[in-house]
């Protein structure tokens, strides 16, 4: 099977070498921001060591109206491989909008494997360049549409594939907080639409339909129950969605399977550690259709989270996962997988 990976950027561990806002090497900035940079030394089970550098600019707290997040991160392997991303939201662009995007370029090898196994058997060269734009209207407090246009080239060998979706959907939002959720709840429905001209591999039209609900109950003191809900349906492969690696069947490798229909389960119980380090164990189970088999892969396992300065808002997650054939992978990333 082959894999594409297109973000792989954030796919890696950083160290605390951060700085406030107010420091000399921070721009100066209107609003009350935080701004972070920190290096990155990371492991990712297909491509091995990572060294790079990431950026965020994140509202502080103090001030509820500031809502920008910024991110920039730049990544390498050891080796002629890497990537860089940038994304910006804007919740709040003017009186009536917001408005987000996210650009990334990397040419970080594809990969085969043979069926379930994590073991690669073959690579090939590819670069790939992808954007995103989002426009937001707000409806209530908890409730807002999205729309935008979605855009990514791949050069693989001497071969170019092109393709492009637009997508629009709705958002209802009664979380605590967007980044380290402890209680509250979440519902995400999105449509994507693909005409057959905006791709250079099918002529017809393709659809997509994506629902992604999630929930967070507190159990005891700074300790919560996160579950979450995932299901994707597409009417044909142009718009299919990519399983495991970090962000679903963290036992698999990164993109390891391809389905247009999916329906999936994860859940974490998160808790205190010791100071600015908590603890996650997860289970996740997915059912989909690869290659007209439809297929039951689970993972289980055991995470931290890395509380980052100067607030502890962002973190570094590393995970360690088992799946149901008995392998293991680990991932270091940012943040909570939801």
């Amino acid at each position: 099977m082959k894999k594409r990976s297109l973000m792989i950027a954030s796919a890696c561990i950083a160290f605390s070498a951060f700085t406030a806002a107010a420091s000399l090497n921070a721009p100066p900035q209107p609003e009350p921001y935080f701004s972070a940079i920190s290096p990155i030394f990371g492991y990712d089970p297909a491509y091995g060591p990572l060294v790079g550098v990431a950026w965020f600019s994140y509202p502080s707290g103090d001030v509820s109206e500031v809502t920008d997040r910024k991110s920039l991160n730049l990544v390498s392997r050891i080796g002629p491989h890497g990537a860089v991303s940038f994304g910006h939201e804007q919740p709040n662009f003017n009186s009536v909008f917001g408005l987000d995007y996210a650009l990334s370029v990397n040419n970080f090898f594809r990969y085969e494997t043979a069926d379930d196994s994590t073991e690669i058997l073959d690579t090939e060269a590819q670069l790939t360049l992808s954007g995103q734009l989002r426009v937001r209207r707000a409806i209530s407090e908890s409730t807002e549409v999205f729309a935008g246009p979605r855009l990514q080239s791949q050069w693989i060998s001497s071969t170019r594939e092109s393709e492009a979706h637009l997508y629009t959907g709705a958002r209802l939002d009664q979380r605590d907080d967007p980044i380290n959720s402890q209680q509250g709840w979440f519902v995400e429905t999105e449509i994507r639409w693909q005409p057959g001209s905006f791709n250079n591999v099918e002529t017809d039209g393709t659809w997509a339909w994506l629902t992604d609900s999630r929930g967070f109950v507190p159990v005891l003191p700074d300790t919560t129950l996160a579950l979450r809900a995932l299901s994707h349906l597409s009417s044909g492969p142009s718009l299919s969605r990519s399983v495991g690696g970090s962000e679903l069947l963290r036992g698999y490798l990164g993109d390891q399977f391809s389905t247009d229909q999916l329906g999936a389960v994860q859940a974490e119980f998160r808790f205190p550690v010791w100071r600015f380090i908590r603890g996650v164990t997860f289970y996740e189970e997915a059912r989909f259709n690869a290659a007209e088999t439809w297929l039951t892969r689970r993972s289980a396992g055991l995470g931290f989270r890395f509380g980052l300065p100067p607030d502890q808002s962002m973190s570094v997650r590393l995970d360690m996962a088992v799946n149901d054939q008995g392998q293991w992978q680990s991932f270091v990333n940012f943040n909570q997988v939801f």
